[in-house]
């Protein structure tokens, strides 16, 4: 099975406090046409979250994730992600992450979807759907037992676009990349990748100034 999820980046209300006119109406456009696209596949116990090469990047990241895979036969975890244009290749243990459910519901895409926040980070927020029992998440996260319609980060959402079959023979392993551990690789970027989703933007506003 594949999910292919689309991004949209949330209008905080700091770039609309951007003194300069020009360099605001800059970022409101890019932030507009900004649209990052993934798939997650699954085949025979085996993971791969992908950032689709269609993805358009007006809002670079700090960290760009391009690939993780695990395999849940081996609880093997493997992340390609690219920080200061160096692509980097790690490689840990699938973790488990533990979930609160709350009983606030709502209807996604014509599914009844509960909301779910991560217990170790609760500014991440997972709403699923136990109609279909899929319990893989994006970016490499796992433990529900439905299938994610939509995920929340603070400065952006995903949302499921579409699901479609998918044959083992497009579930490619990343090898490129410099080799690293991955605790390695969280102490030199300076937050965990997975933890720390919310500094996704490399650019951030000046919140005394109100400049860009």
């Amino acid at each position: 099975m594949k999910c292919t999820y689309v991004s949209t980046f949330i209008m905080h209300e700091g770039f609309l406090e951007i003194e300069n006119e020009m360099a605001r109406n800059i970022m409101l456009e890019r932030i507009k046409e900004d649209k990052k696209i993934y798939s997650l596949s699954v085949y025979d116990g085996r993971y791969l979250f992908r950032k689709e090469p269609e993805s358009i990047d007006k809002m670079p990241m700090a960290i760009d994730v391009k690939n993780i895979f695990m395999d849940f036969r081996d609880s093997t975890c493997i992340r390609q992600s690219e920080y200061n244009e160096q692509l980097y290749l790690s490689k840990g243990k699938i973790e488990r992450n533990d979930w609160d459910i709350v009983s606030q519901a709502d209807t996604i895409l014509g599914k009844p979807c509960s909301k779910a926040v991560l217990r170790d980070n609760p500014d991440i927020i997972a709403w699923f759907t136990t109609d279909v029992p899929f319990p893989y998440v994006p970016f490499g996260y796992n433990g529900l037992p439905g299938l994610v319609v939509r995920m929340e980060f603070p400065a952006y959402i995903i949302d499921l676009k579409d699901i479609s079959e998918f044959e083992e023979s497009n579930l490619e392993i990343p090898t490129k990349g410099k080799k690293i551990k991955e605790a390695d690789f969280n102490k030199m970027t300076g937050f965990d990748i997975k933890k720390k989703l919310e500094n996704i933007n490399s650019m951030k506003v000046d919140d005394n100034k109100k400049e860009w």
